[in-house]
């Protein structure tokens, strides 16, 4: 990728940041689109003057249109935390649908497009290593509807564009970037560990995941969008962990102790959420990860800091 101009959208985020990150030095325009104010880490990070940060509202159609042509497009812009999404139900379902046919037209003939969708698509499965020809089974009177439907219509929209289209399920990437006050579950445990000095279970965490640094899912995105011969891929960890584990992994890092309960999981949210990364596998060669220890020493540093 030499002298392309590149879009991503949901710059601010976890996902942005770190396509950002991996982007320095490359020599490419890029165009970073975020909703949100610019967070600290990125104002502190030394951007080329290639790089520029545009703030907008991506369900403003005029602000749509005034947007470059790119060679390539990455849409991460969507409400990732469960609080967020579901407190803004039309918004993130616009942001997956309507918006993304109109960053479809911004692709550049022979350019390509790099929609992240999310493991969410296959709630209600739940077995182990789900794999990308199977789909959930849940209704849209779920309580996570608007961001279950959102993906999976945005896949169907990306699949029946015409367009070059990578479809990422992305399913708990972590990594730093965060906001402060991030409510997800791994953050909020290292937020209360080092706030506090221990971590509260909500839930008895017995619900099984497989994480994965937001460093790995990145290069593995950039193959499969470079070279991948597929359009939908699943990208997670390779270990599997349950939430219950994870807090007593992080009370360890941080010597903070853990408070357990016996309340059964919420079913609003997948009992398990652990991919079977085969065809990523088979067609670039297993992945080495960084290791679930390595990864959230980096957070936890990171959360000390911002």
């Amino acid at each position: 990728m030499k002298n392309k101009i590149i879009m991503i959208f949901g710059a601010s985020g976890v996902i942005g940041t770190h396509f950002l990150w991996s982007l320095r030095g490359s020599g490419n325009t890029i165009y970073a689109l975020h909703n949100r104010q610019l967070p600290e880490h990125l104002i502190e990070t030394n951007f080329n003057d290639k790089t520029h940060f545009i703030k907008g509202d991506l369900t403003d159609i005029s602000f749509l249109n005034s947007l470059h042509m790119a060679d390539i497009i990455i849409h991460a812009a969507t409400y990732s935390s469960p609080s967020l999404f579901m407190e803004n139900p039309i918004k993130t379902i616009q942001l997956n649908t309507t918006v993304t046919i109109e960053l479809l037209k911004k692709l550049k003939k022979g350019g390509k497009f790099l929609f992240i969708s999310s493991s969410e698509v296959y709630s209600g499965i739940e077995n182990d290593f789900i794999n990308e020809t199977q789909i959930g089974t849940t209704t849209p009177e779920h309580p996570r509807a608007c961001y279950i439907e959102g993906k999976r219509c945005g896949e169907a929209i990306c699949i029946n564009s015409g367009k070059d289209v990578k479809i990422i399920r992305l399913a708990h990437v972590y990594g730093d970037g965060t906001r402060p006050h991030d409510s997800r579950v791994l953050y909020n445990f290292i937020n209360e560990a080092i706030i506090y000095g221990g971590i509260t279970m909500r839930d008895d965490g017995s619900a099984k995941r497989s994480y994965c640094y937001a460093a790995d899912a990145i290069q593995m995105m950039w193959n499969i969008l470079n070279n991948g011969k597929q359009v939908i891929y699943n990208i997670g960890g390779n270990d599997i962990i349950t939430i219950k584990k994870l807090a007593i992994e992080i009370s360890t890092l941080t010597d903070a102790f853990v408070v357990c309960t016996e309340n059964k999981h919420d079913n609003t949210s997948p009992s398990s959420a652990v991919l079977d990364m085969s065809k990523y596998n088979n067609e670039f060669g297993e992945y080495k990860y960084t290791s679930l220890k390595e990864g959230l020493e980096k957070v936890i540093i990171w959360q000390r800091k911002y």
